[in-house]
């Protein structure tokens, strides 16, 4: 009981910082950034928001049968996003479970795979590969224009060096998933279309 909300907490603080992260500003050339320090990267704090909801998302029993089956991070059309997250992820846990890295194409097969992020591909490829993870529970996530209302589950947004979340609940639930009410708390929106 007491390392399940010592976990909770982690994951809390993993939440804060990387929204902490994001909201300073310092991917806009902020002046106030000390000059010794760069930036954190586009990729990097994506990277960071994938572990976060990997932290608060709820795969049902079935997709991760046991308590040491590892998160399995598709990443399609984005290698520098895959690069950064295995590095981010290789000493991070998701509720003790560590993570594996796939990098895929449009068309690879998605089987096995708990959380994909999709990356800058045509619209017809999205929407193919979109079709083919909602028969299984499968946390989809991209920068992607209209990702939810194609289907996505979380659309990630930079506006003037700040990164933004949206939430499209009926894709998340329609998969069999459950996103902690703390993220969604932090979702700019959350819809049920």
């Amino acid at each position: 009981m007491m390392r399940a909300k010592y976990r909770r907490l982690v994951a809390a603080g993993l939440l804060l910082c990387s929204l902490a992260v994001i909201n300073t500003g310092v991917l806009a050339d902020d002046k106030a950034a000390p000059a010794d320090k760069a930036a954190p990267t586009v990729e990097q704090l994506e990277a960071a928001l994938l572990v976060t909801f990997a932290n608060y998302t709820v795969w049902p029993a079935a997709a991760l049968p046991s308590a040491v089956t590892p998160i399995v991070v598709g990443v399609v059309g984005d290698q520098a996003l895959a690069q950064t997250f295995e590095g981010l992820s290789r000493e991070r846990r998701a509720s003790g479970r560590p993570f594996v890295t796939k990098v895929l194409q449009w068309e690879s097969d998605i089987s096995g795979v708990h959380l994909l992020f999709l990356g800058p591909i045509d619209r017809r490829h999205m929407t193919a590969i979109l079709a083919r993870s909602q028969q299984a529970p499968m946390l989809t996530v991209s920068m992607a224009s209209d990702f939810g209302g194609a289907g996505g589950m979380i659309s990630l947004k930079s506006t003037g060096g700040r990164v933004s979340f949206a939430v499209n609940a009926r894709a998340v639930h329609a998969a069999g998933l459950q996103l902690s009410s703390f993220v969604l708390s932090y979702a700019t929106s959350v819809s049920n279309r």
